[in-house]
């Protein structure tokens, strides 16, 4: 099982990538690491953080999910990067909801990266790293 570690502002905390599940995404996303980019709140979903970086898109879409749980990461296609849950979250936009490939899931911290989604949420964009464990 691929590890990752998320930074952002004086939070790291740990991930993995469902690889089995998703495996071409996952890969893909293992092989753009380091990711460093600015991280938005995208209120419109609810409670999701998104980082703007490019990963090359699969055709297939893999392990979708209509629902986002607290601590996913998701990578919503055509619209690049990942976003990260925080809390209440569906994918969405102006035409309702967007069925996304699950492709990773925190594994701890959650508080502390809500707090950080609420201070983005009101602050504005900071900078976020993903790397290799």
């Amino acid at each position: 099982m691929k590890r990752i570690v998320v930074e952002f502002d004086d939070f790291a905390g740990e991930a993995v990538l469902l690889e089995e599940q998703a495996p071409i995404i996952c890969n893909n996303i293992w092989n753009a690491l380091p990711l460093e980019g600015p991280v938005t709140n995208t209120t419109w979903s609810g409670d999701m953080l998104r980082l703007w970086v490019t990963i090359p898109e699969p055709v297939e879409r893999e392990n979708l999910s209509q629902l986002q749980n607290l601590g996913d990461i998701i990578f919503v296609h055509k619209w690049n990067g990942l976003r990260f849950v925080y809390g209440q979250a569906r994918m969405q936009g102006p035409s309702g909801a967007h069925p996304t490939p699950l492709v990773g899931r925190m594994l701890g911290g959650l508080a502390e990266l809500a707090a950080l989604g609420k201070r983005v949420e009101w602050e504005g964009a900071r900078t976020m790293r993903v790397r290799r464990a």
